[in-house]
Protein backbone atom coordinates (compact mmCIF):
# COMPACT_ATOMS: atom_id res chain seq x y z
CA UNK A 1 0.00 0.00 0.00
CA UNK A 2 2.88 2.34 0.88
CA UNK A 3 4.47 1.87 -2.54
CA UNK A 4 1.13 2.38 -4.30
CA UNK A 5 0.66 5.73 -2.52
CA UNK A 6 4.18 6.83 -3.41
CA UNK A 7 3.56 5.85 -7.05
CA UNK A 8 0.32 7.84 -7.19
CA UNK A 9 2.00 10.89 -5.67
CA UNK A 10 4.87 10.70 -8.17
CA UNK A 11 2.43 10.34 -11.06
CA UNK A 12 0.51 13.39 -9.84
CA UNK A 13 3.70 15.46 -9.57
CA UNK A 14 4.77 14.31 -13.04
CA UNK A 15 1.37 15.27 -14.54
CA UNK A 16 1.54 18.71 -12.86
CA UNK A 17 5.10 19.13 -14.16
CA UNK A 18 4.03 18.33 -17.73
CA UNK A 19 1.10 20.77 -17.52
CA UNK A 20 3.44 23.44 -16.15
CA UNK A 21 5.87 22.91 -19.02
CA UNK A 22 2.96 23.08 -21.50
CA UNK A 23 1.76 26.37 -20.01
CA UNK A 24 5.29 27.76 -20.07
CA UNK A 25 5.57 26.87 -23.77
CA UNK A 26 2.31 28.63 -24.63
CA UNK A 27 2.84 31.64 -26.89
CA UNK A 28 0.71 34.72 -26.34
CA UNK A 29 -0.83 35.55 -29.69
CA UNK A 30 -2.12 38.87 -31.07
CA UNK A 31 -5.69 39.60 -29.97
CA UNK A 32 -6.86 40.41 -33.49
CA UNK A 33 -7.07 38.06 -36.48
CA UNK A 34 -6.08 38.85 -40.08
CA UNK A 35 -9.06 40.63 -41.57
CA UNK A 36 -10.31 42.36 -44.68
CA UNK A 37 -11.88 45.77 -43.83
CA UNK A 38 -14.31 45.32 -46.73
CA UNK A 39 -15.97 42.32 -45.05
CA UNK A 40 -16.55 43.17 -41.41
CA UNK A 41 -19.68 42.47 -39.37
CA UNK A 42 -20.94 39.69 -41.64
CA UNK A 43 -23.72 37.62 -40.05
CA UNK A 44 -25.61 34.39 -40.81
CA UNK A 45 -28.97 33.36 -39.37
CA UNK A 46 -28.19 29.65 -39.76
CA UNK A 47 -25.09 27.62 -40.60
CA UNK A 48 -24.86 24.09 -42.02
CA UNK A 49 -21.53 22.24 -41.80
CA UNK A 50 -21.34 19.78 -44.68
CA UNK A 51 -17.54 19.36 -44.67
CA UNK A 52 -15.51 16.92 -42.56
CA UNK A 53 -13.23 18.42 -39.93
CA UNK A 54 -9.48 18.06 -40.41
CA UNK A 55 -7.53 16.16 -37.77
CA UNK A 56 -7.04 18.60 -34.90
CA UNK A 57 -3.85 17.95 -32.92
CA UNK A 58 -3.89 18.43 -29.14
CA UNK A 59 -1.20 21.09 -29.44
CA UNK A 60 0.25 22.98 -32.39
CA UNK A 61 3.58 24.83 -32.82
CA UNK A 62 3.83 28.60 -33.10
CA UNK A 63 6.74 29.94 -35.16
CA UNK A 64 8.70 33.13 -35.40
CA UNK A 65 9.47 33.98 -39.01
CA UNK A 66 11.69 36.09 -41.22
CA UNK A 67 9.39 37.75 -43.74
CA UNK A 68 10.41 38.88 -47.22
CA UNK A 69 8.18 41.91 -47.78
CA UNK A 70 6.58 43.04 -51.03
CA UNK A 71 8.96 46.03 -51.15
CA UNK A 72 11.94 43.69 -50.80
CA UNK A 73 10.60 41.34 -53.48
CA UNK A 74 10.10 44.31 -55.85
CA UNK A 75 13.70 45.43 -55.23
CA UNK A 76 14.93 41.86 -55.72
CA UNK A 77 13.29 41.74 -59.17
CA UNK A 78 14.77 45.13 -60.08
CA UNK A 79 18.23 43.79 -59.28
CA UNK A 80 17.81 40.34 -60.84
CA UNK A 81 16.38 41.57 -64.15
CA UNK A 82 18.36 44.83 -64.27
CA UNK A 83 15.20 46.93 -64.30
CA UNK A 84 15.11 50.72 -64.11
CA UNK A 85 12.73 52.25 -61.55
CA UNK A 86 10.38 54.85 -62.99
CA UNK A 87 11.42 58.40 -62.01
CA UNK A 88 7.78 59.34 -61.42
CA UNK A 89 6.15 56.05 -60.35
CA UNK A 90 7.95 54.58 -57.35
CA UNK A 91 5.99 51.34 -57.64
CA UNK A 92 6.98 50.60 -61.27
CA UNK A 93 10.22 49.40 -62.86
CA UNK A 94 11.03 47.99 -66.30
CA UNK A 95 13.83 47.17 -68.71
CA UNK A 96 14.64 49.29 -71.78
CA UNK A 97 11.64 48.15 -73.85
CA UNK A 98 9.39 47.19 -70.91
CA UNK A 99 9.38 43.56 -72.03
CA UNK A 100 9.97 42.75 -68.34
CA UNK A 101 8.33 44.91 -65.69
CA UNK A 102 7.81 44.75 -61.95
CA UNK A 103 4.82 46.43 -60.33
CA UNK A 104 4.57 46.90 -56.57
CA UNK A 105 0.94 46.97 -55.44
CA UNK A 106 1.18 49.07 -52.29
CA UNK A 107 -2.47 48.46 -51.33
CA UNK A 108 -2.45 44.69 -51.61
CA UNK A 109 1.23 44.32 -50.59
CA UNK A 110 1.86 42.21 -53.67
CA UNK A 111 4.33 42.27 -56.55
CA UNK A 112 3.47 41.50 -60.18
CA UNK A 113 6.27 40.55 -62.58
CA UNK A 114 5.21 40.70 -66.25
CA UNK A 115 7.07 39.24 -69.24
CA UNK A 116 6.12 39.90 -72.86
CA UNK A 117 6.61 36.86 -75.08
CA UNK A 118 8.84 37.35 -78.16
CA UNK A 119 6.07 35.67 -80.16
CA UNK A 120 3.13 37.24 -78.36
CA UNK A 121 0.23 36.22 -80.57
CA UNK A 122 1.51 33.01 -82.07
CA UNK A 123 -0.53 30.10 -80.74
CA UNK A 124 1.55 26.95 -80.99
CA UNK A 125 -0.61 24.47 -79.08
CA UNK A 126 -4.30 23.72 -79.37
CA UNK A 127 -4.10 20.93 -76.78
CA UNK A 128 -2.56 22.00 -73.49
CA UNK A 129 -0.89 19.55 -71.11
CA UNK A 130 -1.28 20.80 -67.54
CA UNK A 131 1.85 18.94 -66.48
CA UNK A 132 3.85 21.10 -68.88
CA UNK A 133 2.05 24.24 -67.71
CA UNK A 134 2.99 23.43 -64.11
CA UNK A 135 6.57 22.55 -65.08
CA UNK A 136 6.95 25.87 -66.92
CA UNK A 137 5.73 27.80 -63.88
CA UNK A 138 7.96 25.89 -61.47
CA UNK A 139 11.02 26.22 -63.68
CA UNK A 140 10.64 30.00 -63.99
CA UNK A 141 9.83 30.58 -60.31
CA UNK A 142 12.89 28.52 -59.36
CA UNK A 143 15.04 31.04 -61.25
CA UNK A 144 13.78 33.86 -59.01
CA UNK A 145 16.00 34.62 -56.03
CA UNK A 146 13.29 34.06 -53.44
CA UNK A 147 15.42 31.83 -51.19
CA UNK A 148 12.68 29.29 -50.48
CA UNK A 149 10.85 26.31 -51.95
CA UNK A 150 7.25 25.95 -53.10
CA UNK A 151 4.73 23.21 -53.71
CA UNK A 152 1.96 23.19 -56.29
CA UNK A 153 -1.47 24.14 -54.97
CA UNK A 154 -3.66 21.93 -57.12
CA UNK A 155 -6.86 23.69 -56.09
CA UNK A 156 -5.78 27.00 -57.66
CA UNK A 157 -4.08 25.44 -60.68
CA UNK A 158 -6.52 25.67 -63.58
CA UNK A 159 -7.58 27.67 -66.61
CA UNK A 160 -7.31 31.33 -65.66
CA UNK A 161 -10.40 33.42 -65.06
CA UNK A 162 -9.86 37.05 -64.18
CA UNK A 163 -11.93 37.63 -61.04
CA UNK A 164 -9.72 40.38 -59.59
CA UNK A 165 -9.68 44.02 -60.52
CA UNK A 166 -7.28 44.97 -63.32
CA UNK A 167 -4.63 42.40 -62.42
CA UNK A 168 -4.16 41.36 -66.00
CA UNK A 169 -5.94 42.14 -69.23
CA UNK A 170 -8.27 39.45 -70.44
CA UNK A 171 -6.80 37.61 -73.46
CA UNK A 172 -8.40 38.70 -76.71
CA UNK A 173 -9.72 36.13 -79.16
CA UNK A 174 -6.57 36.24 -81.27
CA UNK A 175 -4.32 35.72 -78.24
CA UNK A 176 -3.40 32.55 -76.42
CA UNK A 177 -5.34 31.12 -73.50
CA UNK A 178 -3.94 31.53 -70.01
CA UNK A 179 -3.60 29.02 -67.18
CA UNK A 180 -3.00 29.80 -63.53
CA UNK A 181 -0.56 27.79 -61.41
CA UNK A 182 -0.66 28.29 -57.65
CA UNK A 183 2.50 27.74 -55.61
CA UNK A 184 2.59 27.69 -51.81
CA UNK A 185 5.00 27.34 -48.93
CA UNK A 186 4.28 24.67 -46.32
CA UNK A 187 5.26 23.93 -42.74
CA UNK A 188 4.43 20.57 -41.11
CA UNK A 189 2.32 19.86 -44.23
CA UNK A 190 0.16 22.93 -43.55
CA UNK A 191 0.02 25.69 -46.20
CA UNK A 192 1.45 29.11 -45.32
CA UNK A 193 -0.66 32.07 -46.47
CA UNK A 194 0.04 35.77 -46.05
CA UNK A 195 -2.19 37.67 -43.62
CA UNK A 196 -5.76 38.00 -44.99
CA UNK A 197 -5.13 36.45 -48.43
CA UNK A 198 -7.16 33.62 -49.91
CA UNK A 199 -4.85 33.03 -52.89
CA UNK A 200 -1.59 31.03 -52.82
CA UNK A 201 1.70 32.85 -52.19
CA UNK A 202 2.57 32.75 -55.89
CA UNK A 203 0.19 32.77 -58.84
CA UNK A 204 1.91 32.17 -62.17
CA UNK A 205 -0.01 32.84 -65.39
CA UNK A 206 1.15 30.58 -68.21
CA UNK A 207 0.11 30.72 -71.88
CA UNK A 208 -0.81 27.62 -73.86
CA UNK A 209 2.62 27.71 -75.50
CA UNK A 210 4.05 27.37 -71.97
CA UNK A 211 5.35 30.93 -71.67
CA UNK A 212 5.14 32.39 -68.16
CA UNK A 213 3.43 35.73 -68.79
CA UNK A 214 3.01 37.00 -65.24
CA UNK A 215 3.92 36.04 -61.71
CA UNK A 216 2.15 37.56 -58.69
CA UNK A 217 4.05 37.19 -55.42
CA UNK A 218 2.81 37.81 -51.88
CA UNK A 219 5.16 38.41 -48.93
CA UNK A 220 6.69 35.09 -47.90
CA UNK A 221 8.91 33.60 -45.24
CA UNK A 222 12.60 32.81 -45.77
CA UNK A 223 13.21 31.16 -42.37
CA UNK A 224 11.29 30.14 -39.27
CA UNK A 225 11.83 28.82 -35.75
CA UNK A 226 9.41 27.11 -33.36
CA UNK A 227 9.01 29.27 -30.25
CA UNK A 228 6.28 27.38 -28.40
CA UNK A 229 3.41 24.93 -28.49
CA UNK A 230 -0.18 26.10 -27.96
CA UNK A 231 -3.20 24.06 -26.96
CA UNK A 232 -5.84 23.78 -29.67
CA UNK A 233 -9.61 24.11 -29.49
CA UNK A 234 -11.73 20.98 -29.68
CA UNK A 235 -13.98 19.90 -32.54
CA UNK A 236 -16.94 20.73 -30.29
CA UNK A 237 -15.65 24.28 -29.70
CA UNK A 238 -15.08 24.74 -33.43
CA UNK A 239 -18.59 23.49 -34.20
CA UNK A 240 -20.10 25.93 -31.73
CA UNK A 241 -18.10 28.85 -33.17
CA UNK A 242 -19.12 27.97 -36.73
CA UNK A 243 -22.78 27.44 -35.90
CA UNK A 244 -22.81 30.90 -34.32
CA UNK A 245 -20.76 32.23 -37.26
CA UNK A 246 -18.12 33.72 -34.95
CA UNK A 247 -15.60 33.84 -37.79
CA UNK A 248 -13.49 36.37 -39.65
CA UNK A 249 -14.66 36.70 -43.26
CA UNK A 250 -11.84 37.32 -45.73
CA UNK A 251 -13.71 37.37 -49.02
CA UNK A 252 -17.24 37.38 -50.44
CA UNK A 253 -17.58 36.89 -54.18
CA UNK A 254 -20.43 36.16 -56.55
CA UNK A 255 -18.26 35.66 -59.64
CA UNK A 256 -18.69 39.19 -60.97
CA UNK A 257 -16.08 41.91 -61.35
CA UNK A 258 -17.48 43.75 -58.33
CA UNK A 259 -17.67 42.48 -54.78
CA UNK A 260 -21.31 42.11 -53.63
CA UNK A 261 -22.43 44.21 -50.69
CA UNK A 262 -23.64 41.23 -48.68
CA UNK A 263 -23.56 41.47 -44.89
CA UNK A 264 -26.52 39.51 -43.51
CA UNK A 265 -26.96 35.98 -44.90
CA UNK A 266 -30.08 33.94 -44.29
CA UNK A 267 -28.01 30.77 -44.29
CA UNK A 268 -24.43 29.63 -44.93
CA UNK A 269 -23.31 26.14 -45.96
CA UNK A 270 -19.67 25.30 -45.14
CA UNK A 271 -18.19 23.00 -47.79
CA UNK A 272 -14.49 22.86 -46.90
CA UNK A 273 -12.44 23.10 -43.69
CA UNK A 274 -8.66 22.88 -43.43
CA UNK A 275 -5.78 24.10 -41.27
CA UNK A 276 -3.21 26.60 -42.51
CA UNK A 277 -0.63 28.96 -41.06
CA UNK A 278 -0.92 32.68 -41.70
CA UNK A 279 1.90 35.20 -41.69
CA UNK A 280 1.57 38.00 -39.17
CA UNK A 281 4.12 40.45 -40.59
CA UNK A 282 3.84 42.90 -37.69
CA UNK A 283 4.69 40.34 -35.00
CA UNK A 284 6.82 38.20 -37.36
CA UNK A 285 4.82 35.10 -36.44
CA UNK A 286 3.27 32.10 -38.16
CA UNK A 287 -0.13 31.49 -36.54
CA UNK A 288 -2.43 28.51 -37.28
CA UNK A 289 -6.04 29.05 -38.37
CA UNK A 290 -8.93 26.96 -39.59
CA UNK A 291 -9.70 28.04 -43.15
CA UNK A 292 -13.25 27.55 -44.38
CA UNK A 293 -15.05 27.91 -47.69
CA UNK A 294 -18.78 27.95 -48.19
CA UNK A 295 -21.82 29.44 -49.88
CA UNK A 296 -24.02 32.16 -48.42
CA UNK A 297 -27.64 32.68 -49.43
CA UNK A 298 -29.89 35.75 -49.39
CA UNK A 299 -33.19 34.95 -51.06
CA UNK A 300 -32.37 33.70 -54.56
CA UNK A 301 -28.91 35.30 -54.52
CA UNK A 302 -25.83 33.40 -53.44
CA UNK A 303 -22.15 34.17 -52.94
CA UNK A 304 -18.96 32.29 -52.15
CA UNK A 305 -17.41 32.95 -48.75
CA UNK A 306 -13.92 32.34 -47.37
CA UNK A 307 -13.28 32.80 -43.67
CA UNK A 308 -11.01 31.79 -40.79
CA UNK A 309 -11.09 30.92 -37.09
CA UNK A 310 -8.12 30.47 -34.68
CA UNK A 311 -6.86 26.92 -34.10
CA UNK A 312 -5.19 27.59 -30.76
CA UNK A 313 -6.73 28.84 -27.54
Amino acid sequence: FYFICISLVLQTFFWVYLRTIAVQNQVELPSSNPSNPAFTQVTAQSVTISAPFPTIPATIPIYSATVLTAEEIHQLFITQFNLTPSPTLSWFAGNSDNSITSLLDLNRKRVGLTRISPAKNEIENTTVEMEKVIAAAQTFVNTLNLNTTFEVDQKSTKKYENTHFNEVEEPQQHEDEVYSVGLIQKINEYPIIYSDRVDPTISALVSNNYWVKQVFVDPLITSNQAIGENNTISARELTEALENFQVTVLLISDGSQTYPDYRSFERVTITDISIQYRINSEEKLLIPYFYMEGTGYIGSAEAQLQFIYPVSK
